[in-house]
């Protein structure tokens, strides 16, 4: 099988080093730049600061502004194979790579989906959606566009063409990719604050958002417990508080943080 020669395992991963064109996955000249997912320089905090900017040149611009917050839904498993074997074919030439990578696609079985976890996954979901990204910026003209993997958000001025954009985006997915947006997709005043990679962001600040705030108040509880049954150690907790105020303090976070470590008290039994 071509897995088996791909090359050697680390962490897991595949190393795709001897098959040219696997790059593209990654991000080539086509990759619509405001697609943040799986690519260098990239990321969830690239991403939440391109909103940021987004809103702040919003408020600037207009007097009101509508967002169309949208996710795709079941996305990893609503892909469709031919389809993405399609996509890759427009700037993957080497026959042996394609054949690899049609090998991994067509490991899911049936016609749709790939697994959820894998990191080709990801790169072909953003692939995939890369399409989406064409079709909003190059023919619906929106200039305040911005993606991270299936999730993605729209800003201008005049709600009206922005459920217009909504439909047009619907029938695109539907009819091109064979994938449907979630049902909370809605439409609405960037005023209440844009939900978006972990943030609540609006054009002057950015908040984390609640369930990050009471999943970490309740992970410390428990955390807390284990280590009074000498279940956990000092260097878990440290691992987990220090992703968690690597997260926070992209936000405007100093009082919540407080709150939130103020009654975190370690014993021992």
């Amino acid at each position: 099988m071509l897995l088996k020669e791909a090359g050697t395992s680390l962490g897991g991963c595949i190393m795709f080093g001897n098959y040219p064109g696997i790059a593209v996955l990654q991000g080539g000249e086509d990759v619509n730049k405001d697609s943040y997912a799986c690519r260098k320089n990239k990321g969830t905090h690239e991403a939440s600061l391109r909103l940021s900017g987004f809103l702040r040149m919003a408020k600037q611009k207009w007097d009101k502004t509508y967002c169309l917050k949208a996710d795709i839904a079941k996305c990893f498993h609503s892909v469709d194979h031919e389809t993405l074997k399609n996509i890759l074919r427009k700037t993957i030439r080497c026959q042996r790579t394609l054949l690899l990578i049609d090998e991994i696609i067509d490991s899911t079985n049936g016609h749709k989906g790939i697994p959820i976890g894998n990191l080709t996954s990801q790169l072909f979901a953003n692939v995939y959606l890369n399409e989406l990204d064409h079709f909003a910026k190059e023919k619906l003209k929106v200039r305040f566009y911005v993606r991270y993997l299936d999730d993605f958000i729209l800003l201008y001025h005049d709600k009206t063409i922005v459920q217009g954009w909504r439909k047009e985006i619907e029938q695109f997915l539907r009819e091109q990719l064979m994938l449907q947006i979630n049902i909370k997709t809605s439409v609405f005043p960037i005023t209440q604050g844009v939900d978006f990679v972990g943030y609540r962001t609006w054009a002057t600040h950015k908040l984390l958002r609640k369930r990050s705030i009471i999943g970490m108040k309740k992970k410390l509880k428990k955390l807390a417990m284990l280590y009074r049954e000498n279940s956990a150690t000092l260097e878990d907790i440290k691992r987990v508080l220090a992703s968690w105020l690597g997260h926070a303090q992209h936000a405007d976070s100093y009082n919540v943080v407080k709150r939130v470590l103020k009654n975190f008290v370690l014993c021992k039994t």
